[in-house]
């Protein structure tokens, strides 16, 4: 399929299309055999990460790194981190509107990959099968956003 052809979003007066993927990182640890996790008895965790930077042009790389640990009782049963990078060509965005992109629009795209790659390792390693929800990037970038401003940096702190 023509990466061309995906195009993600047409913004007012741009367009953001998904040129390729790929996974830069990926570690999975577990220090304990693999058992299945019943839900109601885990504790997960997670942190997100979002870099991005200009390649040449029109076109951008986009990180987002994941970082998800599971505890059990108080203990840590695994961990599991995954980078996964995108390159999108954005044309006709600029300043705010751009990093408002590339932290809301391409971080989501990004994720649907690492929730695939987190579910697929997750289940491999035989702890059962785990579903990440999904996040909303708008209101996860305007809270970022807004703790920003108020302590009076350039908004938003983990976009460059």
């Amino acid at each position: 399929m023509d990466h061309e052809a995906q195009v993600m979003q047409t913004i007012p007066g741009g367009e953001v299309v998904l040129r390729g993927l790929s996974l830069k990182r990926l570690s999975f640890d577990s220090r304990v055999m693999a058992f299945p996790v019943e839900a109601r008895d885990a504790s997960p965790h997670m942190e997100l990460m979002t870099e991005w930077r200009n390649l040449e042009g029109e076109h951008y790389e986009v990180v987002l790194g994941v970082k998800l640990g599971v505890n059990v009782e108080g203990r840590e049963v695994f961990r599991v981190d995954v980078a996964q990078a995108g390159v999108f060509r954005v044309s006709g965005i600029r300043g705010p509107d751009l990093q408002w992109v590339m932290g809301t629009r391409c971080a989501k795209v990004l994720y649907r990959a690492v929730r695939k790659v987190v579910e697929v390792v997750v289940e491999g390693s035989g702890f059962g099968q785990i579903e990440l929800l999904d996040l909303d990037f708008d209101a996860m970038y305007a809270r970022e956003t807004a703790s920003s401003e108020s302590a009076g940096e350039t908004p938003p702190p983990r976009m460059h």
